[in-house]
């Protein structure tokens, strides 16, 4: 049986093509699913309770206004341009791209309640980044979704695990929980370990730990700032032998900036 992997355009980002709007903005994200992607997104609480996709709370990095959505209403936020979380969901049924990626951040664990209301009747979505207690409370309300952890190197829990939220789990940690949980989101975050050798965590010997999971991988151009990226990992020419080897491990899914990238719509033999 032929099986297409995930094309995540993150943020609903193509770098391969000029932008019309900013990140994430309705228009963008129309086009990536135009264009046939699949999508990794950002829902994000506005100060009426309402939800719409955004990376950023910040206005500033987006559009140049010293403004948060989180203070706003529903009407300020599609104004600028933004689309709401039910709006979205409503589209993605119009269009053949079979599941897409809903990052729930740390701090979503306190508004749980409101992100279940919206979720309540799609299927077109899975859930991310989300650690055991949450994923036991989101699992019991909505047991038709799919469900997935951050999963990653030791060394870059130590490093990073405080900026997530301490959402990251090492493999071990992740497979005692493993009822819980249908996505191995992996994120190697860059190749250096605690004294500067290589580690890999995209690997045969991991794949075949998290065997009978669904593996989904964040391309490491991703991690733009992160300490110790390898030198020119971020360019997309450099990031070609690294792509090659993930798709060689023929995942579930890629989370991308570049979902233009020629092979990544290929098929593959499940």
């Amino acid at each position: 049986m032929l099986v297409l992997m995930l094309i995540l355009s993150h943020r609903g980002i193509n770098l391969a093509k000029r932008p019309s709007s900013f990140e994430s903005s309705r228009i963008e994200l129309l086009l990536r699913l135009k264009e046939g992607f699949s999508l990794e997104i950002d829902p994000l609480l506005l100060g009426d309770n309402n939800i719409v996709i955004s990376h950023d709370d910040s206005l500033i990095r987006l559009l140049g206004i010293d403004k948060k959505l989180s203070k706003m209403r529903l009407e300020e936020a599609e104004d600028l341009g933004f689309i709401s979380l039910p709006e979205l969901l409503s589209i993605l049924d119009s269009y053949p791209q079979t599941l897409h990626a809903l990052h729930i951040k740390h701090f979503w664990s306190e508004n749980l309640e409101s992100l279940i209301e919206n979720l309540s009747s799609t299927k077109k979505v899975f859930l991310f980044d989300l650690i055991p207690s949450v994923a036991k409370k989101i699992k019991d309300r909505l047991p038709h979704l799919e469900l997935g952890a951050s999963v990653c190197h030791p060394y870059d829990i130590s490093r990073f695990g405080k900026f997530t939220g301490n959402t990251l789990l090492s493999i071990d940690e992740f497979l005692e929980y493993g009822d819980l949980y249908t996505w191995a989101w992996l994120d190697e975050w860059d190749r250096m370990d605690l004294n500067g050798k290589e580690k890999a965590l995209y690997s045969i010997e991991v794949k075949e730990k998290l065997k009978g999971k669904k593996l989904a991988i964040v391309s490491p151009e991703l991690h733009r700032t992160s300490p110790g990226l390898l030198g020119g990992e971020v360019h997309p020419d450099s990031l070609e032998t690294r792509w090659e080897e993930i798709k060689k491990l023929n995942p579930d899914a890629i989370c991308t900036d570049y979902p233009e990238y020629p092979f990544w719509g290929s098929g593959r033999e499940a």
